[in-house]
């Protein structure tokens, strides 16, 4: 982006990867503001959470897996996802925002099954 604007502004024609290019950095940005929503949560409420405390080793493996995925699946949403359709969701700011605090709810809800004597 930077490249192609500098080109431009001496006169010359823009990089046609540009645009794309931009798309997709935009994708990644949002990406981690989705991300940040439920980390905030998390770190905010560790010392009234103790989340991990009494959990057996299967539910801490559970959530784990469970949450790794869900991890990898919206990565893959932001970096390989269909055009049009499923990045929607990271089209705009406040969808992703929406999706941060539903992300940080089906997060909390998997502790609560996985570790319901905690809550």
């Amino acid at each position: 982006m930077i490249a192609s604007a500098t080109q431009v502004a001496k006169g010359g024609a823009a990089i046609p990867e540009a645009a794309a290019r931009g798309a997709r950095s935009g994708f990644a940005s949002r990406t981690n503001t989705l991300f940040s929503i439920p980390m905030l949560f998390f770190m905010g409420a560790a010392s009234h959470l103790t989340l991990f405390a009494e959990g057996t080793r299967a539910a801490k493996i559970g959530m784990f897996v469970i949450g790794g995925i869900i991890v990898l699946l919206v990565e893959a949403n932001a970096l390989f996802g269909a055009k049009g359709t499923t990045k929607t969701m990271l089209s705009k700011l406040s969808t992703t925002l929406w999706a941060g605090f539903i992300l940080t709810a089906i997060l909390w809800l998997l502790f609560v099954v996985l570790f319901p004597q905690v809550t």
